[in-house]
């Protein structure tokens, strides 16, 4: 076996001329390279028994030692000590053995392979819960609504967590920028409409929260179309706003008029200052749903009178009240919405902001009929942070 022998750089070879030992015209002298570094070494099986003992049964207990501490104690290159464990593994020597659930494990894989998937299309990040197959399935209507619950909930839990970590993250640079004596930056985050926003606002409401800042906005994506009570967008954005301690501002105006009516209600400047807002945003959190979406499903976003014409002009899905079809194109219908679109949700995806990359995170999940219409914005480029379950991902990754 063929081992590097080191040399003093710069001496020659003896009794002749030319080069360093281990060096070429393009290569500094030094080490001699050998092509052949680690032929041989995997081919008896004590070294690679030494090595199993070494890393992962020192002192007769279980461990796992740094690469680089096990082959200078037994003297060794650490590319060889490499070698020998991949040997040692492929020859059936030693099994790894994942000490974790059998559904984290699907999760993790899961939220891999998506990202995978849609990576090309500017998905970055992707949050899976459990969901069970029977969402799948024909089911009553009360049945559906109890899963679509469950999913929905835990869907808002897991995104919670990652809420409270940003905003801590706002908290600190805002006490950095109080010491240097400057304005403290706001972390601004759009909020749709919707159910499953709702049960978002409704989670953070009922559990407490770490940490509370005035470093926070949130702001509504869109208008106001009347869907009563608290499922509209800035009544979502309000009381996320107060669980977290910050500001609240909303586009006060309709959300959908009718098109020919829509140059006028931009006019006011408070609306126009609510949609400047809403494009500064360092996060959009937006639901989904199928186009006409039937009361069991939760009714997310509103069905307006034409629903039969927008489905005959190919309309899939709503995404703040705008009607896209299965290519992701956006569908005319005869109101316009007032807030952020399809193409604004494009470019944060794409561009950065001031302060680094933008998320548009969409929340959806736990109901087959939103699982089409969430392949489309994938597809489409609109979302950079997916939270769904895992139901629904196995869907997402069917061809076509």
């Amino acid at each position: 076996m063929e081992t590097d022998v080191p040399i003093e750089p710069g001496k020659k070879k003896a009794g002749g001329r030319g080069p360093s030992v281990g060096t070429t015209r393009d290569r500094a002298p030094g080490r001699r390279i050998s092509r052949k570094k680690n032929r041989g070494v995997t081919t008896f099986r004590e070294p690679k028994e030494r090595a199993l003992i070494a890393m992962y049964r020192h002192g007769g207990k279980s461990t796992y030692r740094s690469l680089s501490k096990v082959a200078k104690e037994l003297g060794i290159p650490f590319q060889q000590l490499a070698s020998l464990l991949k040997a040692a593994f492929k020859e059936g020597m030693f099994a790894i053995t994942l000490n974790l659930e059998a559904e984290r494990i699907e999760i993790i894989t899961l939220e891999h392979d998506v990202k995978t998937r849609f990576a090309d299309k500017g998905l970055r990040r992707v949050t899976l819960v459990h969901a069970d197959e029977a969402i799948l399935g024909e089911l009553d209507s009360d049945e559906r609504a109890r899963l679509r619950r469950e999913v929905t909930d835990a869907m808002a839990a897991q995104l919670a967590s990652y809420l409270d970590a940003m905003v801590a993250s706002a908290a600190k640079r805002a006490r950095g920028a109080g010491r240097a004596g400057l304005p403290a930056p706001l972390f601004r985050i759009g909020v749709g409409p919707g159910r499953t926003l709702r049960a978002l606002a409704d989670h953070l409401r009922r559990t407490p929260r770490p940490v509370r800042t005035s470093a926070v906005e949130t702001v509504a994506s869109v208008g106001y179309v009347g869907l009563g009570g608290n499922l509209e967008a800035n009544m979502n954005a309000r009381d996320i706003a107060e669980t977290y301690g910050g500001q609240f501002d909303q586009i006060p105006c309709v959300g959908l008029p009718m098109r020919e009516e829509a140059a006028v209600v931009i006019q006011p400047h408070q609306v126009r200052e609510g949609l400047q807002k809403c494009l500064t945003c360092d996060v959009v959190i937006t639901g989904i749903g199928p186009v006409g979406a039937v009361p069991d499903n939760g009714n997310d976003l509103p069905s307006s009178k034409e629903i039969e014409a927008i489905r005959r002009g190919g309309g899939c899905l709503q995404i703040g009240y705008s009607v896209l079809d299965a290519a992701g194109r956006q569908v005319p219908t005869a109101y316009k919405p007032i807030g952020l679109s399809p193409e604004d949700l494009y470019r944060m995806v794409h561009t950065s902001g001031p302060d680094g990359r933008r998320e548009v995170i969409l929340i959806a999940g736990g109901d087959r009929r939103r699982i089409v219409p969430i392949k489309v914005a994938l597809s489409a480029g609109l979302v950079s942070w997916l939270v769904t379950d895992t139901v629904t991902a196995k869907s997402l990754l069917d061809e076509p």
